[in-house]
This record gives C-alpha cells, structure tokens and sequence, in this order.
C-alpha cells in the first residue's frame, strides 16, 4: 500500500474589508442640508401651536375673572354694594395663570362690564390681538390684520 497524499486545498484568499471610521464630509453635508428643510418647513407650524396654546391660557384668564365677578355680583344682591362696580368685587388688572395675557374689567357699570385679554411679552397674535367678552356673554376680538378677509375670525381665536 501505497502512501496516500491529501490533495492540497485551494489557495484560499483573503478578503479584505475596509472598515469605516466615520462618515465623509459629503455624507455629514446632506445630513444637515435634509435637517434644514425640515426645520424650514416644521417651524412656522410650530410657532402657530405655541400662538395657539398661549391664547388658551388668555381665555381662560377671562373665563375664570368672569366667574370671579358673577361670583361677586351674586353674593351682593339686595345690598347698597350690588353690582359689578360697587366696591366689593375685585376689578384690578392681572396676568392670566401663565403670563401670557393681562386680563383688564372695562366699561365698569352696576350691571355691564367688559373683560379684555391682552398679550404681552412672548405672545405676539397678529389674528387675534385682543380678545373680550361681555357680561352676557358675547365674544369678540381686534385683529391687526387689515385685509379685506383677515385671517382671524371669532371661531378662531375662541377655540381652545
């Protein structure tokens, strides 16, 4: 018997793989260039949401002035001190919960009067710059739109 060889095995090859360390200039360049436009085009939508939940907080501001006179105005009936404006109920001007708003009494009678939010500081509503509501409950707002068709409209700046 014959010694038996073992067939050589193939040349094997290796295989390089470069590796990466990081990212090339191109790569970074598009990156940023994408995260641009998406901010471009996201941010006036956000800054439309934050307008939004502002106005939020100056309505409410007015909502709970006005539960605080109608408060005062029914805890005085039958009195010498009844009414809005007869001394007894707090019409001095105050900043809404968040600050975004000061909340005024205008037009002071015995019966009528008119709360008015007013932004201030960060708050700057071109659609909706100042809103009121009357004692029987109607609401309003002064815009600084001075179009034909302004953007603001009484849906609009009342929605929560």
């Amino acid at each position: 018997m014959g010694l038996k060889m073992k067939p050589s095995q193939p040349h094997k090859r290796q295989h390089y793989i470069k590796l990466s360390n990081g990212f090339t200039l191109i790569e970074v360049m598009i990156v940023v260039a994408i995260m641009g436009l998406i901010t471009v085009a996201a941010w006036p939508s956000y800054d439309r949401y934050q307008t939004k939940n502002r106005r939020a907080d100056g309505i409410s501001g007015i909502l709970i002035k006005r539960t605080e006179l109608e408060k005062c105005y029914a805890s005085y009936a039958g009195s010498a001190n009844h009414g809005y404006n007869g001394g007894k109920c707090d019409t001095a001007t105050k900043n809404s919960s968040e600050g975004h708003y000061s909340i005024a009494v205008t037009n002071l009678a015995a019966e009528t009067y008119t709360l008015t939010a007013t932004p201030q500081g960060a708050q700057t509503d071109p659609e909706c710059t100042v809103l009121t509501l009357t004692h029987l409950g109607v609401k309003g707002f002064t815009n600084t739109n001075t179009g034909s068709d302004p953007k603001g409209s009484l849906q609009r700046c009342w929605s929560q």
